[in-house]
């Protein structure tokens, strides 16, 4: 028996003495391979092992940049300085506490730069001892001059709350201003003579007017609506205004002398913006889940049904390619009203987009991002601002990408290709 319980422990001890050879199972949690990346990226690496960890390491392209002597480790790694769509290899390694190495999965990044600030503009306006900031509800609009429109509205109190017309000059000072009646303004619309027009709302009486400005900011006519909420004017090369009439479902076209030229009705409010394409026709969404496109003397052209109620005003490419939103989907469709690609958003598409001279779209979602995409409806960058971005971006002479958002800031973003760089407020 004493025999037999020495033998048996010599086995136990030369089984333990073998010990542990099985590696710890290592993973970059964070990023995941492929991604894009830009600005601080947040870097996580995870190791697990039947008998323990005793450390971790994380290493970009072959260079140790974080180590923990726990079974995880991070790193805030700023990728400002590095060129833009440059790939990079994230890779960690785990020793356990037998001091096996283990090696996860190497992951590629490629480094996508943001848009760069240049410039903001808030109005701020005193009540009693507070002092607060007004918010931008409308997109910017930018005249032959450079100079560039927008809507404000004061928060209550004061009660109701007045609305004002900015015009700024290219390098973000104030022009001028002017008020406007009305809770609700729509973004400015700008005719070939200068005349500015902007559809304006009552949330008290419920009415909505057509309002003509001049480019010094007197006020020319007012042509009424009816109920509704505002949404941009379109002006054709003829000078006729098109205005959605919302609760009226209708869309009106306005002489430029403010008198109606005609209406067309539609089976649901039209609570987005028309455009107006070269040829003439005439490009606008309705709650009846269809996109409509009308001849100049008011005639149906075609139509195109959608999953969702059209939530944006469409922008015009070249190719006569028309691009709106509707829901969370960018559409793009063929002159002729047949799809040629969508593309789905992480929000809500709530207002126009807008495309630059080498064809990238624009647009702004309800999860507080402007997003970029090429011709062919591919995501290029995309830019994150504090609250939901309700405008349409405009494009400067200069490239420059103007935009609001309901954080209170008009934001001006540098775009010259592939040297986007970061903005933070």
């Amino acid at each position: 028996m004493r025999q037999f319980s020495i033998f048996a422990i010599i086995f136990l001890f030369s089984l333990l003495s073998c010990g542990d050879k099985e590696p710890p199972l290592v993973e970059i949690t964070n990023p995941v391979d492929g991604s894009y990346v830009s600005g601080n990226v947040l870097v996580t690496a995870e190791a697990t092992d039947n008998k323990g960890v005793d450390s971790i390491e994380i290493y970009i392209d072959r260079s140790l940049i974080a180590g923990s002597a726990k079974s995880y480790a991070y790193y805030f790694w700023n990728t400002e300085s590095l060129l833009h769509n440059s790939i990079h290899r994230i890779s960690a390694l785990a020793l356990d506490h037998s001091e096996n190495i283990g090696y996860g999965d190497t992951v590629e990044v490629i480094i996508q730069h943001l848009g760069s600030l240049k410039w903001r503009y808030r109005y701020e306006y005193t009540y009693g001892t507070d002092t607060n900031i007004a918010k931008i509800n409308s997109s910017p609009v930018i005249g032959l001059d450079g100079t560039i429109y927008f809507c404000a509205t004061a928060e209550s109190p004061p009660f109701p709350p007045p609305g004002f017309l900015f015009a700024l000059n290219p390098i973000g000072t104030l022009k001028w201003s002017c008020p406007i009646l009305g809770d609700f303004q729509s973004s400015p619309a700008i005719g070939a003579d200068g005349t500015i027009y902007i559809q304006t709302a009552s949330g008290s009486s419920g009415y909505g007017f057509l309002n003509a400005i001049s480019p010094d900011g007197i006020s020319k006519w007012s042509y009424t609506i009816g109920q509704g909420g505002p949404s941009e004017p379109a002006v054709a090369n003829d000078g006729t205004i098109y205005v959605a009439g919302f609760a009226d479902s209708s869309l009106h076209a306005v002489n430029s002398d403010g008198t109606l030229k005609w209406l067309f009705r539609t089976q649901g409010y039209v609570s987005n913006s028309p455009s107006v394409g070269s040829d003439g026709t005439i490009y606008f969404g309705s709650n009846d889940r269809y996109f409509y496109a009308l001849n100049p003397d008011g005639t149906l052209k075609w139509q195109y049904y959608v999953e969702y109620n059209p939530t944006s005003s469409a922008a015009i490419g070249e190719g006569g390619t028309i691009y709106f939103g509707a829901g969370y989907y960018l559409y793009a469709l063929n002159s002729d009203g047949t799809l040629k690609w969508r593309y789905q958003a992480g929000g809500v598409i709530p207002n126009e987009p807008v495309l630059d001279v080498d064809g990238t779209i624009y647009f702004g979602t309800e999860d507080y991002k402007l997003y970029a995409l090429n011709p062919q409806g591919k995501l290029k960058w995309q830019f994150k601002t504090g609250n939901v971005i309700h405008t349409t971006p405009a494009i400067g002479g200069d490239g420059t990408i103007y935009f609001g958002s309901d954080d209170g800031n008009l934001y001006a973003l540098n775009s010259d290709g592939a040297d986007v760089a970061l903005s933070n407020r």
